[in-house]
């Protein structure tokens, strides 16, 4: 594949740590101002009327246990996946190298987060985010 043409599904360059910093400034309602915010993490309308769980950039995932928004992406080589929890100030990045084959914790997190895990796994590993956030504020 050419990486001529990947445009923004390729052609951005960041680390986890920026992403970090990038959340930082959305939490504090940094960049926008607070109705541009707004309308970022809102559904999408169309104009037939109808509207879709696709916000400006980001997926709007489950509400259960806590709304999450959701941003993904891959080309050969490389995968990349996002998840923001507002309730929680919770914020995962993943940048990985690709070689097509399966990513066993890319695919953990979308089905995490889809609502496709059994409740009682969710509810197990949400258990634990929130203990390890805990932690964090207890440090």
């Amino acid at each position: 594949m050419s990486m001529t043409q990947s445009y923004a599904a390729g052609a951005l360059v960041s680390t986890v740590d920026d992403l970090a910093r990038w959340d930082a400034a959305i939490s504090a309602g940094k960049l926008l101002n607070a109705e541009s915010w707004k309308q970022v993490f809102s559904p999408f309308k169309l104009k037939n009327g109808r509207t879709t769980k696709y916000a400006y950039g980001w997926v709007m995932g489950p509400t259960r246990p806590f709304q999450t928004f959701e941003h993904g992406g891959a080309i050969p080589g490389f995968v990349s996946y996002a998840v923001r929890v507002p309730e929680k100030q919770l914020f995962v990045a993943v940048l990985a190298n690709d070689d097509g084959g399966d990513l066993g914790f890319l695919n953990f997190l979308r089905v995490l987060w889809n609502g496709r895990m059994p409740a009682a796994l969710t509810a197990r590993v949400m258990k634990t985010v929130i203990d390890a956030d805990q932690a964090v504020d207890r440090a």
